[in-house]
């Protein structure tokens, strides 16, 4: 019972980390996976660099890929956006400035 309960609080104590994972704060607002390369801009501005990735196959269709790259100033890494048909599917952070 004592393990069972050790590993619920592990558990419980790590959610708010794997949510923070897939977001990124631009000032007082908060960039989360599922939004549009719209939006993303109009709460980050327009970003450092934006790579054309090309498309990828998932399943029978074909999807356009697009990276934004945001520096956010020194002592930061560097965020790596990459967006499937224009929606937010992972936030990366790349290396330190």
């Amino acid at each position: 019972m004592l393990i069972r309960s050790y590993l619920l609080f592990l558990l419980v104590i790590s959610l708010p980390q794997t949510a923070l994972a897939d977001s990124l704060r631009c000032g007082t607002k908060l960039v989360v996976e599922g939004e549009s390369k719209f939006e993303v801009i109009n709460k980050c501005g327009k970003p450092a660099h934006e790579e054309d990735a090309g498309y990828i196959k998932i399943h029978d269709a074909y999807v356009k890929v697009i990276k934004l790259y945001y520096d956010l100033g020194d002592g930061h890494m560097l965020q790596i956006l990459e967006f499937r048909n224009d929606k937010l599917v992972s936030i990366v952070s790349g290396a330190r400035n």
